[in-house]
C-alpha cells in the first residue's frame, strides 16, 4: 500500500518525470531562483541573451560608438609665431571637452544599461520600459546636436557630424522600439482585468 502524503523525513523520492517540478525548481508559472536546486544557496543568476531585442543591441553599439566619436579630435590648431616671443602653441579638442558632450554620453550609457538590464534581472516597470530609452537617448540626441550647432562657427567637424548622426540613429531606434511596446500597453490598460 503506498502513501499519498509527503515524507516528513525528507528523502528525496527520486527522479521527477520532465513536466513535473518541485520546489525550488522552475516549473509551469513558476520562475526559476538562479539556483541548481534546494539547499544551493548563494549561486548567481546568469545572463540571458535571449531576452534582448535587436534595439536593445543597436542602442548600445550606438553607444560604444558614440563614446569612440568623442574620443577623435574634432578639432586642431596649428602653432602659430606672432612675433615678439610669443607663440600659439597647437592645441586639440576633442569631444570630452564639452560638458553638453559628456553628459550625453552619461545619458547613452544609462539607456544602455536601462535596455540591457532584462538580460540580468526581471524588470516589469508600470509604464512601457522603452519608455525611459527613448526620453534619456532623445535628449542626449538634443544636447549633442546643440553642441555640434554651437561649434560651426569654428567650422565643421566630421566626428562632430558623425555623432550627432550616431545620436539621431540611436534615438531613432529607441522610439521605434518604444511604439509596439506602447501599443501593447495601451490595450493590456483598455483590457478590463476580470479575475
Amino acid at each position: 500500500m503506498t502513501s499519498t502524503a509527503p515524507d516528513p523525513a525528507g528523502v528525496d523520492p527520486g527522479p521527477r518525470r520532465s513536466g513535473q517540478s518541485g520546489p525550488g525548481q522552475p516549473g509551469q508559472g513558476q520562475q526559476g531562483t538562479g539556483q541548481s536546486g534546494p539547499g544551493v544557496p548563494g549561486r548567481p543568476r546568469r545572463v540571458r541573451p535571449g531576452r534582448l531585442h535587436l534595439a536593445d543591441v543597436l542602442v548600445t553599439a550606438g553607444t560604444v560608438l558614440f563614446a569612440l566619436l568623442l574620443l577623435a579630435p574634432w578639432f586642431r590648431t596649428e602653432a602659430h609665431d606672432l612675433g615678439f616671443g610669443h607663440r600659439v602653441e597647437a592645441a586639440t579638442a576633442d569631444g570630452l571637452d564639452s560638458g553638453l558632450l559628456v553628459t550625453a554620453l552619461v545619458l547613452l550609457v544609462l539607456a544602455s544599461a536601462w535596455t540591457l538590464l532584462p538580460a540580468l534581472a526581471d524588470v516589469r516597470p508600470p509604464f512601457p520600459r522603452g519608455l525611459v530609452t527613448a526620453g534619456l537617448t532623445a535628449l542626449a540626441f538634443l544636447l549633442t546636436l546643440v553642441e555640434w550647432l554651437t561649434t560651426l562657427d569654428i567650422g565643421v567637424s566630421v566626428p562632430g557630424l558623425l555623432a550627432v548622426l550616431t545620436a539621431a540613429a540611436v534615438a531613432a531606434v529607441a522610439v521605434r522600439a518604444l511604439v509596439p511596446q506602447a501599443r501593447a500597453w495601451v490595450e493590456a490598460e483598455r483590457t478590463p482585468d476580470v479575475t
